[in-house]
């Protein structure tokens, strides 16, 4: 017992000490915010705009006055929208986790299934959950995990598979069940390395006055990135040869993000309409520009875009600063 105890201390330490990646090479958490955020910021302004019960696992929105939703008159009081979740632990070590989002008339916007392999899982907080939060990327009790988002009828929109092998772990990411991306990572003492695999795909998908094609046909090809301690990042194209930061950015932008990850989003945008409609609400404090601004860099940064703008940003807050016109009050660290 003493010895598994030692094995399992050693196994998480050589984790904690991977060669990390860097920022620019986006993870599943940051390919997955880029159309699941919209959805969270939705379900947030929910919150904000309507009257919330909670019982039990479920959250109802009401309105304290009639107004028109997703093609319907609804009356004050009457349930505008809810989210619902329901987990289930089996013994064969899987948390099976779904969230169920419906809209007015009791029209199921969205469904997101979640199953987890591991040891000591956890289901996420309600508290979470009503707040958009979660990770997909796995922790390190975790072994497995299947996400899915699919619409009332349950077809499926997105979904990705990832899978922990002894030194690997491996992604596999699909658009209406075709898959258009995969991520094999290996981790070694001082290199850690990551083979992307890009798709060529053809789908559909038709809701009432909306649809989107895809036609993406190309022969799969890879890029590769390698990352060792104490040494420049090296990205590698197709056949292997060296390639610049920039060109691999550009190369996963253009296959994955502008093509498979926008269309998605588009899909999910579409599916927001399910809900009663939201304003953003303003805190109405003078800080309110730059939280805003800050949100905006932030997404910029998670989408490698714009960067000239962010960097922009950066030196006219560092000006203002200079200039005495923004005021640091945040409490000193000890």
């Amino acid at each position: 017992m003493k010895i598994l105890f030692l094995i399992i201390i050693l196994s998480t330490k050589l984790h904690a000490e991977n060669v990390p990646l860097p920022a620019s090479v986006s993870g599943v958490d940051e390919i997955v915010s880029e159309f699941r955020n919209q959805f969270a910021t939705k379900i947030i302004d929910l919150g904000k705009n309507y009257i919330s019960t909670i019982t039990n696992e479920s959250l109802i929105f009401t309105n304290s006055e009639a107004l028109k939703c997703n093609g319907g008159d609804n009356i004050a009081g009457e349930q505008l929208a809810s989210i619902q979740y329901t987990y289930k632990k089996q013994k064969t070590a899987a948390l099976l986790e779904k969230v169920t989002y419906t809209g007015c008339s009791s029209e199921i916007s969205l469904i997101e299934e979640v199953t987890t392999t591991g040891t000591n899982l956890e289901p996420l907080k309600f508290s979470d959950i009503i707040k958009g939060k979660r990770s997909i990327d796995l922790k390190d009790n975790e072994l497995s995990r299947y996400y899915k988002i699919s619409n009332g009828d349950g077809d499926e929109i997105f979904s990705v598979i990832i899978e922990k092998k002894d030194n690997l772990k491996l992604l596999s990411f699909s658009i209406l069940g075709q898959k258009f991306l995969t991520m094999n990572f290996e981790y070694k003492n001082n290199t850690t390395r990551v083979v992307f695999t890009y798709f060529g795909y053809n789908a559909s998908y038709s809701r009432q006055h909306a649809g989107w094609s895809m036609k993406n046909n190309f022969t799969e090809f890879t890029n590769t990135v390698i990352a060792k301690k104490a040494e420049f990042v090296t990205y590698l194209d197709r056949d292997g040869n060296r390639i610049s930061l920039s060109n691999f950015i550009n190369s996963f932008n253009q296959t994955v993000m502008d093509s498979a990850i926008k269309t998605i989003g588009s899909i999910i945008e579409y599916h927001t309409y399910y809900f009663p409609p939201t304003e953003a609400t303003k805190t109405g404090s003078q800080s309110q520009r730059f939280i805003d601004e800050i949100r905006v860099a932030q997404n910029r940064i998670t989408a490698n875009t714009e960067i000239s703008l962010v960097k922009k940003l950066l030196q006219d807050l560092l000006n203002a600063a200079e200039l005495g016109q923004i005021i640091d009050n945040r409490p000193k660290n000890n």
